[in-house]
């Protein structure tokens, strides 16, 4: 179960919203300083930081802060990460996210797994994992390989 967002009334206390991003209102802590920028990028390329001792993406903080709701699946449209204006968020059902997953830029049976590509194949019905390959070209030419 995913943790909750603080209230909006702690949110609007805490952040102001400028171009997609939460700057810090006041003083938080020794590194969340008034007029800094919330968060950090983490490894999978999300905004990223703590409020009240807790991590949070900041997409989601900013979601919560302009409608005050909490969805199960919240969307970047144009696929950035970063890009967390609140016209690039839209909620999601999780059908619609997998279709969404499936219909990227990528070749079959190959899928984003963080900087790298993953090959899982289903055959006979069976989910078969072929492997994690840092560059595209080699996802292809496993993949190949494994359907041979």
């Amino acid at each position: 179960m995913r943790t909750s967002l603080p209230p909006q009334n702690r949110l609007l206390e805490y952040f102001l919203y400028e171009g997609g991003h939460l700057v810090n209102r006041v003083d938080r802590s020794s590194r969340a300083k008034k007029g800094r920028s919330f968060g950090t990028v983490d490894a999978n390329g999300y905004v990223t930081g703590y409020v009240d001792g807790r991590k949070y993406y900041e997409h989601r903080l900013i979601w919560k802060l302009h409608y005050n709701t909490e969805p199960d699946l919240l969307d970047h449209i144009n696929g950035d990460k970063q890009d967390n204006r609140i016209e690039n968020l839209q909620v999601l059902s999780n059908r619609e996210n997998i279709a969404k997953s499936h219909n990227r830029s990528l070749p079959t049976n190959i899928y984003r797994y963080g900087e790298c590509f993953r090959v899982r194949l289903q055959i006979n019905g069976v989910e078969r994992h072929v492997g994690i390959y840092a560059n595209l070209e080699d996802a292809v030419h496993a993949r190949d390989l494994a359907l041979a």
